[in-house]
């Protein structure tokens, strides 16, 4: 199951993701700039806030297979 493309799925991913060392800033900025916006939580993302979307969401899926020992 996927989630919908909108405000409410930035701030899920990002509340799941425990990240001490701040790889994930990308998210918190991409939530803020929606929040600043005043864009609503289940309106759809589109343009270029859904290509950085697509994009984050990449660079999460490489962190899979990262491993600290």
């Amino acid at each position: 199951m996927s989630l919908p493309l909108n405000k409410r799925s930035v701030l899920k991913v990002t509340a799941k993701i425990f990240d001490p060392m701040g790889f994930s800033i990308g998210l918190k900025i991409l939530f803020q700039e929606l929040c600043e916006d005043k864009v609503n939580w289940d309106e759809p993302l589109h343009g270029k806030l859904l290509e950085r979307w697509k994009s984050l969401l990449d660079e999460i899926r490489c962190f899979e297979t990262v491993r600290i020992l």
